[in-house]
């Protein structure tokens, strides 16, 4: 098909040089290009949504592009496939992988005598549901996902890198919010059943006097401890004075996240948290707790539960259990 498609472009563009008497100097903006602008935008003010995306590309079979750069403020030039009518777009940020489908009608148009002929797309839509049966030009996006929503605003392709034809709206969180930055912390037996205990203290190394938990708050399952504002944080749980153990924790200030509570996204929230064994040469999702020879562990292990922090601290970030 795209062979025979070829040979007539071929055979339509020489008789079009024939038939040109005095050629005019053709306007390249008026030409279709396969590349379609998209732009996310902040869904409450419509402006430039400043989303630190990892890499943007596309794929469709065989079809797979190199990370498409930003080409203005938050716009992306996508390629279209022109081997095909689809294409699929993957989005990866520190904290989410999305994916956008779009479907589109290629046709071969004539641009007169002097310019020739060229391929057009347009029908612009996006794909949605279980199987990408339905077409459409609007989304509504989960509540989980990165993206709040989508509009197409132009279903035909340009030559114009300032005027998208694709928006993808991203509910940002409002300047005056913040993300959290308690660590949730669950305490279990080896057999994985809740335990509550009470601790001398807990409290952050670099701040012993000011213990985050004490003896007079009495039996805790589990504890929110605030993280310092850069990576790692120590912190320390004491349950007398030969019988103690340290928890370190890494991490970054820079995961988009989707707030539990308020559902909006955070562009600087915690994320990627790793735990550091007591040789601080190992960071993994687990630590073992061996025995010191003037301490007792209190602890056999501990474990990431959930990666990132946010404002639902019924969810753990750490699971540790007890000997």
């Amino acid at each position: 098909m795209h062979f025979f498609r070829g040979r007539l472009l071929l055979v339509i563009g020489f008789l079009s040089l024939l038939t040109c008497q005095g050629c005019r100097e053709c306007d390249p903006i008026s030409v279709p290009d396969s590349t379609v602008i998209l732009s996310v935008l902040d869904r409450r003010t419509g402006s430039a949504a400043d989303i630190d995306f990892t890499h943007i590309y596309g794929i469709n079979g065989t079809f797979v592009g190199d990370s498409i750069k930003e080409v203005g403020s938050s716009s992306y030039p996508l390629p279209l496939n022109t081997n095909d009518n689809r294409v699929s777009f993957v989005f990866e940020t520190t904290g989410f992988t999305d994916t956008l489908h779009l479907k589109y009608n290629e046709v071969v148009e004539i641009n007169g005598p002097d310019c020739g002929v060229y391929e057009a797309f347009s029908g612009l839509k996006a794909l949605t549901g279980t199987e990408l049966q339905d077409e459409v030009t609007e989304i509504k996006f989960g509540r989980n996902d990165l993206f709040d929503s989508l509009s197409i605003v132009s279903d035909g392709t340009e030559r114009d890198t300032l005027n998208a034809s694709i928006n993808l709206y991203v509910n940002l969180c409002s300047s005056d919010m913040t993300p959290n930055r308690e660590l949730a912390v669950f305490f279990y037996d080896q057999g994985g059943i809740p335990v509550a205990t009470v601790f001398e203290s807990i409290y952050n190394i670099n701040n012993q006097a000011r213990p985050i938990i004490s003896a007079a708050d009495g039996s805790v399952a589990s504890v929110a401890l605030p993280l310092n504002a850069t990576s790692p944080t120590t912190f320390v749980f004491k349950e007398s004075d030969t019988q103690s153990d340290t928890l370190i924790v890494t991490y970054n200030n820079s995961t988009i996240i989707s707030d539990d509570q308020a559902g909006c996204i955070f562009t600087k929230g915690v994320g990627g948290l790793k735990l550091v064994d007591r040789t601080g040469a190992n960071v993994d999702n687990r630590v073992d707790f061996p025995d010191a020879t003037l301490n007792k562990s209190l602890f056999d292990s501990a474990a990431i539960f959930r990666n990132i922090v946010n404002s639902d601290n019924s969810i753990p970030n750490v699971n540790i259990f007890f000997k």
